[in-house]
């Protein structure tokens, strides 16, 4: 990784001589009045040089110009605080055109019509961002058509730069009134220009990327679907149209899930050994964005819409598959995503929803039962999807499966099961429901959503044992949410009257044959259930 040496640096020395461009996948201008407010008045209460935290820039071909990837906030700000000073000096103010040329435009870097502001922005924000700091004397916005101008419509950050402009500008209108000239001198040359940062320059998104994994910086919101943003964007010959579908893949997974995506649509289509490493990950994108150039993102899209699938199954048609799906989501399985996501391209749809049965076998009584670490079975998932791809014999991929579910012996399996509490209600419910349908042998599959958990010995009720076995699945029931209303937190007695009306939960139904349920009924019912489970998830 290659950091160049921190820097501690003056407002003054990072403005000076230098070109900051924000990349196309930065967030727009986002700072609010009060934000601007409190910055103003740290600037104003502390002794000078006040420390504004760090900034990280990444080199470009040219050295005197960088890429800003943490401080775009506080750059612009500070910028339009610097032109509201320049604006109250006045336009025949030597020290104020000064204070423009140096640091806001560069217009001393040669001929004026070509100068650079110091800072511009991303596509949303750089208009009204160069208008207000030198009201677009070197920005020449390019003629845009009737349908153009609509879609450029005035963006709420848009609105935030103005909005902190206009207080910047009160605020020097108010220094100005109590000490004139002098005072705005003094407060910007003292305490603004001097104002301390700590620079990081750093070389490539790879960089960018492992500098903040090291730092574990959680505080900077920046993650590899940014930074790939940013690099399919530079390679795009249409910017914004590359811009435009990242963002759709964000908005059709969440952002909360893009990142993840990223990582398994990585193991899925890498060709190596051993999967890419998180902190490798940029370099092998920037591998493969040059290889497939434009195909890149047709077959991202193509991926993300079936991983979307396994945030909401609710859009897969065929019912089998939507069920396999549902459960290895209520299981928590995610490590075998990008296995899935290669069964879904490769395979036929029996084949895959075969596939999707045994994983779900394994996962059970790998992880969910026997407790073990899913994290094990990577390499596997990994391994299998690389045998896919190179189409070799399903039938072995499924035994490769079945052998890793029987290391979880049929014993072993009864005695964890026998003690399980299960982590969740849906977990539960996935149980009793497999559970009830192989006693019941249901000639149809019963809805899931319509089903809700019952403690037979009650929650709010008080009995022997119930810190240790409320939790447990042999305290647990099945009934129609109508149903479980009306028993609610009655004795077992008064509720065994009313099991009898589930006529196609047979589980449930067969607590009439209690007299009594006790911590001991859980432990015996419990031990009933775990036979009947190793039918269910048998290798």
């Amino acid at each position: 990784m290659a950091i160049y040496i921190p820097q501690p640096s003056s407002l003054k020395d990072i403005l000076r001589d230098k070109r900051y461009i924000v990349p196309i996948y930065q967030r727009p201008y986002s700072w609010t009045l009060e934000e601007a407010q409190e910055l103003w008045l740290d600037i104003e209460e502390n002794s000078s040089p006040y420390f504004l935290g760090i900034l990280v820039f990444q080199k470009t071909n040219d050295d005197k110009e960088f890429k800003v990837v943490d401080g775009q906030q506080r750059l612009a700000t500070l910028l339009l605080l610097l032109r509201a000073a320049v604006e109250k000096l006045g336009s025949d103010d030597k020290l104020g055109m000064k204070l423009q040329n140096d640091y806001i435009d560069q217009s001393e870097w040669g001929v004026e019509e070509k100068s650079e502001f110091t800072l511009t922005l991303s596509e949303r924000d750089k208009y009204n961002f160069s208008t207000i700091l030198g009201e677009n004397k070197f920005y020449l916005a390019p003629k845009l058509s009737p349908k153009e101008n609509k879609n450029r419509r005035k963006f709420y950050s848009s609105v935030k730069i103005s909005k902190v402009k206009e207080y910047f500008t009160s605020q020097m209108d108010t220094l100005f009134n109590k000490s004139g000239r002098s005072g705005i001198i003094s407060f910007i040359q003292e305490k603004v220009l001097k104002l301390s940062f700590i620079e990081v320059k750093l070389d490539d998104e790879s960089d960018i990327f492992a500098f903040f994994e090291t730092l574990n910086a959680r505080g900077i919101d920046l993650t590899v679907a940014d930074l790939l943003k940013n690099r399919v964007c530079e390679v795009s010959d249409d910017q914004f149209e590359a811009a435009k579908r990242i963002d759709e893949i964000t908005f059709l997974l969440g952002e909360g899930k893009m990142n993840s995506f990223l990582l398994h649509y990585s193991y899925a289509n890498s060709t190596t050994e051993k999967p890419p490493t998180k902190k490798g990950l940029m370099r092998w994108y920037d591998k493969i964005i040059k290889e497939e150039k434009d195909k890149f993102l047709d077959n991202l899209i193509e991926y993300a819409e079936y991983y979307s699938t396994f945030i909401n199954p609710d859009k897969i048609k065929n019912n089998k598959e939507r069920d396999a799906i549902v459960h290895l989501k209520t299981l928590g399985a995610t490590r075998c995503f990008p296995l899935l996501l290669v069964g879904n391209k490769y395979l036929s749809k029996s084949e895959f929803i075969q596939l999707c049965e045994v994983i779900e076998t394994l996962t059970f009584r790998h992880s969910t039962i026997a407790g073990k670490d899913a994290k094990t079975l990577e390499v596997v998932y990994y391994k299998l999807s690389q045998d896919i791809k190179n189409e070799k014999d399903f039938g072995s991929v499924l035994r490769t499966l079945k052998e890793k579910a029987m290391l979880i012996s049929d014993d072993l399996f009864n005695t964890a099961f026998s003690e399980y509490s299960p982590a969740n209600n849906q977990i539960a419910k996935y149980i009793l429901l497999k559970l009830d349908d192989h006693v019941g042998q249901q000639s149809s599959p019963l809805d899931w959503d319509k089903l809700t958990l019952e403690h037979i010995l009650a929650e709010r009720a008080d009995w022997d044992g119930r810190e240790d076995f409320l939790e447990r699945l042999g305290n647990m029931a099945l009934l129609t949410e109508i149903l479980n209303k009306s028993v609610g937190n009655k004795p077992f007695k008064a509720k065994k009257e009313q099991y009898k009306n589930e006529k196609r939960l047979l589980l449930t139904q067969k607590l009439q044959e209690y007299d009594d349920f006790t911590k001991d009924t859980i432990v015996d019912r419990q031990k009933y259930l775990a036979e009947l489970a190793n039918k269910v998830w048998k290798v």
